[in-house]
């Protein structure tokens, strides 16, 4: 069966959600198990392999999570981002030498696509890469990261993007054509709730919660 690694920094730890998308990744995960053999490639506070019934997740430990509040602008951050790059490239080669990768998919562009990357000059393995927004809207600014990014984009067998406006965005960063793929979860609904017609009133957001 097809081995596919799924290259992630929102995987959820406990299955809370909490992360960014992270419920939305396990979700996708759990689907693309039916059809493969599936192995995530997560951060996480140890150096830690799970297996379950449906997929497997190899942890490598980072000196910092979020990964998100790792910020290349920031001098005093650079230690924690070289020695987060160091820690997944050396957990992506032990994974490959243990269980050999057929493809790998980046979630998301960086700095998922940038192990992934490593690992197709290394290895000869082919990868895809998901931009999801963050990692295009902040990082996409960065002069040298910029760069990287590009590199990593144009390198990919196929390009995705989660959004309409993000795939003219990131098709302009990458001079490339990027596929519309949008993210979706698996919600189990067990009743049918009234509306209410009087106060209090429950009100849902649905949008981005986010300066962009």
């Amino acid at each position: 069966m097809t081995h596919i690694v799924i290259i992630s920094t929102s995987f959820p730890l406990n299955n809370s959600g909490a992360e960014a998308a992270g419920s939305f990744v396990a979700d996708f995960v759990q689907e693309l198990s039916k059809f493969a053999q599936v192995t995530v490639l997560a951060p996480g506070y140890e150096n830690k392999y799970e297996k379950n019934d449906a997929y497997n997740i190899q942890w490598f430990a980072v000196p910092r999570l979020p990964l998100s509040s790792l910020r290349p602008t920031s001098l005093v951050n650079w230690i924690s981002i070289l020695r987060t790059l160091n820690s997944g490239t050396s957990a992506i080669t032990e994974l490959h030498n243990n269980y050999p990768c057929d493809y790998i998919l980046a979630l998301w562009a960086l700095p998922s696509g940038y192990w992934a990357n490593y690992t197709m000059k290394k290895f000869g393995v082919p990868y895809s890469t998901w931009a999801l927004g963050s990692d295009i809207w902040s990082l996409g600014k960065v002069p040298l990261v910029k760069n990287i990014l590009k590199k990593v984009l144009q390198d990919s067998h196929y390009c995705f993007a989660d959004g309409y406006t993000l795939k003219e965005d990131v098709e302009t960063i990458s001079q490339r054509n990027f596929l519309y793929l949008a993210s979706s979860r698996q919600l189990t609904v067990s009743k049918k709730n009234n509306i209410a017609i009087e106060q209090p009133y429950n009100l849902a957001f649905r949008g981005r919660w986010h300066v962009n």
